[in-house]
C-alpha cells in the first residue's frame, strides 16, 4: 500500500471498539486527511455514534464511505452470500438465536435442579426465569460491549485503508467533488449510517460508494440501488475486471448487508472467496483476522478514483479499453501488415454523458 497513514492504520489502530479506541482512530483518520489536503470534522448523532466527515458533505457529488467500529469477540463467525441474500438474512436470524440458547439451558437447568432442593415448582419456575433472563442479558452485553477483537485486517480495516488511499490519490480537479465519512456503530445495526441519513435531509442525489470487507477474495462484488443505476456505464468501466481480480456489478443492495443500504443512491463494495458456484464472505469475529491482500486495496482505491473520473469525464471511459485493444491489434497484425497499418489505433466511441449530480446539503459540524 502506498502511503504512511495507511500502514500505521494496521499498526497501531486495528482495535476501534472501545471509546477510547474510537477516539485515538479519529484523532488518526483526521491526521491522515490533513496529510491528504483535506479538511475534517466530528458529527455526534443522537444515537451516540461518532461519525468522521473527511471534506466538504455539501458540495461533495460523490461521497466515499466506509465504517470504521469493530466487533466484539465472539466464536461464532458471519457470513454473507451475495448470490443468496435470503441465505444471508437467514444466518443472521440464527445467529441472534443463538443467544437464546444460553438462556434455555439456564432455564431447564434451573426447573430440574432447584425443585432437588425443595424450591417449591411456581418458585423454581419464577426464579428460572430470572437466571434465563440475567443469561439473556449477559449474552446482549458481550455481543454489544464485550472485549474488542484486536486483529480486523478485513473486517473493516480493509475498507477505512481504501478511504484513505482514495483521500491520496484523487486528482485536484476532483476534490472539491468528494466527501469521504467514516461511519461509527455499523456493527450495532448500522445506527452511524442511519443518523447520518437522518441528519443529512438534501443527499439523495449524492452518490455513495461503500467499502466493506475487500481485503480478501478475488471475486469483488459491487451491489447498486436503484438510484445508482444512472451511473451504470461508469460503474462498469471503473470497476472492470482484471488479470487476477474478477468483479461482478449487481442491482440490489442488500446483497451486501452494509451502511451504503441507508442511502437511495448507493453502491455497496465487499470482496468475496468463491467455491464452485458459489460466492462467500467470511467475517471473522476473533483474533484470527490477520490477512489483508494488498492488491484488493489497490483495486478498489483506483476503482474509486476512476468512478469519480468516468462520472464527470465520460470521454475518459473509453480510453482503457481504446489502449488495450490497440495493443492486441497490434500484435495480431504485426506480421501481416506495414508498420503504418499497424499502428492505427480504432477511434473512440464516446459513451452517453453522466447525469450531472445536485448537491444540496447542510448539517451541524464539531471541527476536530
Amino acid at each position: 500500500m502506498k502511503n504512511k497513514n495507511t500502514a500505521l492504520l494496521f499498526a497501531s489502530y486495528q482495535a476501534r471498539r472501545t471509546k477510547t479506541q474510537k477516539t485515538s482512530f479519529i484523532q488518526h483518520a483526521c491526521a491522515a486527511a490533513a496529510d491528504a489536503g483535506f479538511m475534517s470534522n466530528v458529527e455526534n448523532t443522537k444515537n451516540g455514534a461518532r461519525n468522521v466527515v473527511v471534506g466538504d458533505i455539501n458540495s461533495a457529488s460523490v461521497v466515499y464511505t466506509a465504517h470504521y467500529d469493530t466487533a466484539s469477540k465472539s466464536p461464532i463467525p458471519g457470513f454473507i452470500f451475495p448470490k443468496a441474500p435470503i441465505l444471508t438474512t437467514l444466518y443472521q436470524i440464527a445467529f441472534a438465536l443463538i443467544m437464546l440458547v444460553p438462556s434455555a439451558v439456564v432455564f431447564l437447568l434451573s426447573a430440574f435442579l432447584l425443585p432437588l432442593i425443595s424450591i417449591p415448582g411456581s418458585i423454581s419456575v419464577l426464579v428460572g426465569i430470572l437466571l434465563a433472563a440475567g443469561a439473556f442479558v449477559f449474552c446482549l452485553y458481550w455481543f454489544l460491549c464485550g472485549p474488542a477483537v484486536n486483529n480486523t485486517a478485513n473486517s473493516n480495516t480493509s475498507g477505512v485503508a481504501t478511504l484513505f488511499e482514495i483521500m491520496e490519490a484523487v486528482p485536484a480537479e476532483y476534490r472539491s467533488k468528494v466527501a469521504f465519512v467514516f461511519f461509527d456503530g455499523s456493527v450495532n445495526g448500522l445506527i452511524g449510517a442511519a443518523d447520518f441519513a437522518k441528519s443529512h435531509k438534501h443527499i439523495n442525489k449524492k452518490l455513495f460508494l461503500n467499502f466493506d470487507c475487500v481485503g480478501v477474495g478475488d471475486h469483488f462484488v459491487v451491489a447498486l440501488t436503484r438510484g445508482a443505476a444512472k451511473f451504470s456505464t461508469a460503474i462498469d468501466a471503473a470497476f472492470a475486471s482484471t488479470g487476477k481480480i474478477k468483479t461482478e456489478v449487481v442491482s440490489g443492495a442488500n446483497r451486501i448487508p452494509s451502511d451504503h443500504n441507508k442511502f437511495k443512491c448507493a453502491i455497496g463494495v465487499s470482496a468475496f472467496e468463491k467455491t464452485g458456484n458459489s460466492l462467500c464472505l467470511k467475517v471473522k469475529n476473533d483474533d484470527t483476522d490477520t490477512v489483508c491482500s494488498d492488491e484488493n486495496i489497490v483495486y478498489a482505491a483506483n476503482a474509486g478514483v476512476d468512478l469519480v473520473r468516468f462520472i464527470f469525464d465520460p470521454a475518459a471511459i473509453s480510453i482503457p479499453k481504446m489502449a488495450s485493444e490497440a495493443d492486441d491489434a497490434k500484435e495480431e497484425l504485426k506480421a501481416e501488415q506495414p508498420a503504418s497499418v499497424a499502428s492505427e489505433e480504432p477511434s473512440a466511441v464516446e459513451p452517453e454523458k453522466a447525469e450531472e449530480i445536485v448537491t444540496e446539503n447542510s448539517a451541524d459540524k464539531e471541527t476536530v
